[in-house]
């Protein structure tokens, strides 16, 4: 069995059109890529691919399955499929490739974006001609430490989003859930184009063990392999107001899954099978569900208090802030370490909650959708207007891509029924051109449907930047008026003390006079 770092480093391995990338950038420290574009998701470019669970059960959203693992009923699956990469020139049928998303880890972010601005300035917004202070300020004033430059082609043929963030807010947030952005997606199979610093290395392994024990927390005292991995995906999705604006696939847990089930398998069931969660939460194999396919093996975990104390004490500290200040408790981060006196205190008041499943479901959708509004806001500011706007279509279209496609290949279909009806019968030629109108309808409602979302979030985008303007504005208004009220007090107290000067002269002269 592979040590935890040599899993960490045997995730897929990246292709030299990916790897090629680096080439246009500045030195980094560590890049891998993630997403649609670097990983499998069934269905989301080919409607004709089918979303099931291995016992054939239809995938759901990840709202409806972290309810049916909190819940404690069965979760619907994703069928088994290797992780693969996504070729950057075009998904099947698409007639255009993803987006490929990549994130670079960086030793000094304003000296790689200032470096950056000299080779790539047309990858930057209107921000970058403030220049890389400008860039980094937004990003850690703003956002979560990360600046993306979006829809930046490379070539003819690739497109690509790329987030800078610093090598050490990133190891902070994957071993402490500080924002649980990245760390949310390193938590899913990624594609390393360098490897990884050993304390970056480290800090990975450290941001499984914090998603396993979340996990374990959330789920209910039975469950199956693939609702682990459902719940594990779906730890970074819960709160993300990208889904509530419909701005994000409702089916992304149920993709992910689908098409990185080894991967998954891999990143996660060595940790399961380690005596460190047999032996504090009584982790036991308790048989498997009707059909024995892969991921019904059936776990059972123990949810007596003190088995609960030791689940709890596993959380990141990020994790256990968000649930301490819920329950009034307003704490350093690090009082919350592993250990610490004051994280057992935390821990025990969680339990006399009674819910803590609940509390830490809830804590972790407020880091979730906090980090998600920041660096949406940081997002649009970075990005400008018309980029913005591109990007959140895209994103839309990418959410709606499956309904349209399947609208279009139902389409096709009745197109070709038509032919073969012209030879058979003119029967079964007016039938079919009824279902080609049918199915047309439905292609310019979904159009229409797009249309809509775009001028939606167009207007959100407008408002938002409107918003941001008025506030900064009543801030230098605020600071002009205290610059004014400063320089007034200064010149009243030298007006003060010259007269005092004045009075004291004349009074030491009247005293020379007598």
């Amino acid at each position: 069995m592979s040590t935890p770092l040599q899993s960490a480093a045997r995730q897929a391995t990246a292709s030299p059109a990916l790897t090629r990338v680096l080439a246009h950038f500045p030195e980094v420290s560590y890049a891998f890529a993630y997403g649609s574009g670097a990983h499998h998701q069934p269905g989301l470019y080919d409607a004709t691919e089918p979303l099931h669970s291995p016992s054939g059960t239809p995938s759901t959203s990840s709202d409806e399955s972290a309810a049916r693992a909190e819940s404690g009923g069965a979760g619907a699956g994703a069928r088994p499929a290797r992780a693969t990469l996504v070729a950057p020139a075009g998904g099947k049928g698409s007639g255009k490739g993803p987006v490929l998303d990549f994130i670079f880890a960086v030793e000094d972010s304003h000296k790689w974006h200032e470096e950056n601005l000299k080779r790539n300035q047309d990858h930057y917004s209107w921000v970058g001609r403030l220049g890389s202070q400008a860039v980094c300020s937004i990003a850690e004033a703003v956002g979560v430490g990360v600046h993306f430059n979006t829809l930046v082609p490379l070539d003819a043929q690739t497109t690509i989003k790329y987030g800078v963030v610093e090598r050490a807010c990133l190891e902070r947030d994957l071993r402490h859930w500080t924002h649980l952005y990245i760390a949310g997606r390193m938590q899913k199979p990624v594609t390393p184009l360098l490897q990884a610093p050993q304390s970056l290395a480290e800090a990975e392994v450290i941001n499984r063990h914090n998603a396993l024990s979340t996990a374990l927390v959330l789920l209910p005292p039975t469950f199956t392999e693939e609702e682990l991995l459902r719940t594990l995906v779906g730890l970074s999705y819960r709160g993300d107001v990208r889904l509530a604006v419909g701005a994000e696939d409702p089916h992304k847990v149920g993709r992910i899954v689908a098409g990185s089930w080894e991967a998954l398998a891999e990143m996660y069931l060595p940790l399961l099978q380690s005596e460190r969660y047999r032996s504090l939460l009584g982790l036991e194999v308790a048989g498997e569900t009707a059909g024995g396919q892969r991921g019904a093996t059936l776990w059972r975990q123990a949810k007596d208090k003190e088995a609960q104390v030791a689940a709890l004490q596993q959380l990141p500290a990020g994790l256990l802030h968000e649930m301490a200040a819920r329950l009034g408790f307003h704490l350093p981060l690090e009082h919350l370490h592993a250990g610490e006196p004051t994280q057992r205190e935390v821990v025990a008041a969680v339990l006399r909650t009674g819910q803590p499943q609940r509390l830490a479901a809830d804590s972790l959708a407020a880091i979730v959708r906090r980090s998600s509004m920041y660096q949406a806001a940081s997002g649009l500011l970075a990005a400008g207007g018309g980029k913005a706007v591109t990007y959140v279509a895209a994103k839309l279209g990418k959410a709606l891509r499956p309904v349209v496609s399947a609208a279009s290949q139902q389409a096709a279909q009745a197109q070709a029924q038509v032919a073969a009806g012209v030879q058979r019968a003119q029967a079964g030629v007016q039938q079919a051109h009824a279902r080609a109108q049918q199915v047309q309808a439905q292609v310019v409602a979904a159009q229409q449907d797009v249309k809509q979302r775009v001028e939606r979030v167009q207007e959100r985008v407008q408002q938002a930047q409107q918003q941001m303007e008025d506030r900064m504005q009543e801030r230098m208004d605020r600071v002009q008026e205290r610059v004014q009220q400063a320089q007034q007090q200064v010149k009243e107290r030298v007006e003060q003390q010259l007269k005092e000067v004045v009075t004291g002269d004349r009074r030491q002269g009247d005293k020379e006079h007598r």
